[in-house]
């Protein structure tokens, strides 16, 4: 073992309690954060009966990244059962800055994958996980409430627009070897 990896060793026994006790209260403020902002929401239209779980961390395997996020169920205008995570994601597969991020979970499956035209009102887009993802930088200072309505209101648009009354409309690759999203519902 070289002088360095020892001596960085043994700097990170000496601080691991102390630096997971930083990232467990940093987590919990940024989960906060989130929950006021979901919360807060006053319009969720055309989503119906919404339903939020608490936030949650997690991530951290292999290259994944880190986030907290919350998850969202409801019922579309066509009686569909409607899953949407949304948070902050850091070290998302391919993309170096943190951002706040909004896509439709597992439910309803016609809506999973669908054009977002680059930049529009905005936000940008990626697909992974055979679902499209929203996504905005997170502003300095850090404010979550603001951007995440903007994208929770592209996503629900998402629910009764007339291309994806039929079916998913199918962008980009996907990443079929990765299958843990974001939110693990629990």
């Amino acid at each position: 073992m070289s002088v360095n990896v020892k001596s960085f060793l043994q700097e990170g026994v000496e601080l691991y309690s102390e630096a997971r006790t930083t990232l467990a209260a940093f987590d919990g403020e940024i989960e906060k954060l989130l929950w006021a902002a979901v919360q807060g929401r006053q319009q969720w239209s055309p989503l119906k009966n919404q339903r939020i779980q608490k936030p949650k961390s997690d991530g951290g395997r292999g290259d994944i990244g880190w986030w907290v996020a919350t998850l969202i169920r409801g019922t579309s205008p066509r009686g569909e059962e409607v899953d949407i995570e949304c948070g902050l994601w850091w070290s998302a597969p391919g993309m170096r800055k943190p951002m706040i991020f909004a896509s439709f979970y597992k439910e309803p499956k016609r809506v999973l994958q669908f054009q977002w035209p680059k930049g529009k009102q905005g936000i940008e887009s990626f697909t992974l996980w055979d679902k499209t993802y929203l996504y905005l930088p997170v502003p300095k200072p850090v404010e979550i409430e603001g951007p995440l309505n903007s994208l929770l209101d592209a996503l629900l648009t998402q629910l009764d627009s007339p291309a994806s009354l039929d079916g998913p409309a199918l962008v980009g690759g996907t990443d079929k070897e990765q299958t843990d999203p974001p939110v693990k519902v629990r």
